[in-house]
């Protein structure tokens, strides 16, 4: 019994952590890398860039770990092998 209601608990920490992992985008000001003014030579126009929308790809991954970890709270909340990556991802795993 106390297995399963551990197993319950890193489900829905696991979902707690996913939720403020992707939240920080948004609350985080402003959210674009560090700036280049510590940089000993930084660079204004680098000579190779990616353009804005190759950046949009981040949006799919932190949508769909937002789905995954609600589909585990939800339909896989006392599944053991999803389980194992709950304990590493909610770093509360040894």
């Amino acid at each position: 019994m106390r297995i399963k209601h551990l197993t319950k608990i890193y489900a829905y920490i696991t979902l707690a952590v996913t939720f403020t992992f992707t939240i920080t985008a948004a609350v985080t000001s402003p959210f674009m890398g560090i700036s280049e003014d510590p940089l000993p030579n930084s660079q204004i126009h680098p000579p190779i860039q990616p353009v804005g929308y190759a950046f949009s790809i981040w949006g799919l991954i932190y949508g769909w770990l937002v789905v995954s970890a609600i589909f585990g709270a939800w339909k896989r909340v006392g599944d053991p092998d999803r389980d194992k990556a709950r304990k590493t991802f909610s770093t509360v795993g040894r």
